[in-house]
């Protein structure tokens, strides 16, 4: 394969991630890739490894994903030093961090450490905050909410110099750091803005971020009837899209649906959830969460005690792996609290 049909492989990889078609880039890039790496061509094989992550991210494939970006910002260390520090390498950078921060067993000081070198080179107010998202979303992840919140307040001030659509990703992005740090009616107040803004242009991704984020939001403050529309909506807004928004869609429908007793519903959404989360073969959050949706649903539903005992323990194992990554015990909190509803439940029955 030459540079020309290299760079050509490039662009209609780029145009089928538009298009939400990563299935289809994956055959194109990889050896688009290998050809480049053949070639000693740090350029393009930075631009393919990163076109690889970007699809494998797109299809929630984790460990794929920081592979390729792992490739990718080897390659961008030997290009020149304008190029190294473009907002180009910085994105890479960030979504290695994105990637990582969902791989069990890499510790959070050292995608702090990525972040913080990320903003050391920034030279654009959308490098910065994206940067600064990253940071506030590990922060969150690890147990400091107030620190997390703070390094939001440091995005919401960058908004005014930031393009529509970058604006709108970051609202969103604040909207749901504001939520997570118990900050409700301003994650409101933030999402509402972001609808506010043209549509015009806006990536088809747009709508369903705003639907996932305010329906979210509507069930935790006990809105459940228009948490529900939200997620029937976000529903059919990813319907031709890839499994990363379509798990998020997923679970939401599983909270939606319990939330107005539509137990049928939210049975089916687990079930397919849980099925695609193990189509992608990786024992991590994703699979963690819709291991827990579909347990409580069978619970809901007075499922066989001997399905849920599996499904718990395949859930524990996986929690004590994310929670050691992280240095917290969330996921495992989270099964203790199933173990406690459960346990009511079986008092409740027993004659």
């Amino acid at each position: 394969m030459t540079a020309k049909e290299i760079n050509a492989a490039l662009v209609r990889t780029m145009k089928l991630l538009r298009a939400h078609r990563p299935a289809e880039a994956i055959p194109l890039i990889v050896p688009a890739l290998a050809a480049a790496q053949r070639l000693d061509d740090p350029k393009l094989t930075f631009e393919c490894a990163t076109e690889a992550g970007w699809a494998r991210e797109y299809l929630d494939d984790h460990a794929g994903a920081l592979a390729m970006f792992t490739v990718a910002l080897a390659a961008a260390e030997r290009l020149p030093p304008a190029e190294r520090d473009s907002d180009r390498v910085a994105e890479s950078r960030l979504h290695w961090v994105t990637n990582a921060a969902d791989i069990p067993g890499i510790p959070a000081a050292r995608l702090l450490a990525v972040v913080d070198e990320v903003l050391a080179r920034a030279k654009t107010h959308r490098i910065r905050a994206d940067a600064l998202g990253r940071r506030s979303s590990i922060l969150q992840k690890i147990g400091q909410p107030e620190a997390a919140w703070e390094t939001a307040e440091q995005i919401i001030e960058l908004l005014p110099h930031l393009e529509t659509g970058d604006r709108f990703e970051t609202l969103c992005e604040v909207a749901w750091i504001a939520e997570e740090t118990g900050h409700d009616e301003r994650a409101l107040s933030l999402y509402e803005e972001a609808r506010r803004l043209p549509w015009q242009g806006m990536p088809p991704l747009a709508e369903a971020m705003v639907l996932n984020g305010l329906g979210n939001l509507f069930l935790k403050v006990g809105r459940a009837e228009e948490a529900y529309s939200c997620a029937s909506d976000l529903m059919r807004a990813v319907a031709s899209m890839g499994p990363q928004p379509q798990h998020a869609a997923l679970g939401f429908m599983v909270d939606a649906a319990r939330a107005v007793g539509r137990l049928d519903e939210a049975f089916e959404a687990a079930e397919r959830f849980l099925g695609s989360a193990r189509v992608r073969g990786t024992a991590d959050d994703t699979l963690l969460r819709a291991l827990i949706d579909s347990t409580n649903v069978r619970i809901d539903r007075g499922g066989a005690d001997v399905e849920v005992d599996g499904m718990l323990a395949e859930a524990e194992a996986i929690a004590a792996k994310v929670d050691a990554s992280s240095g917290t015990t969330r996921w495992r909190d989270e099964l203790a609290k199933i173990h406690a509803r459960r346990g009511m439940n079986q008092k409740e029955t027993r004659p």
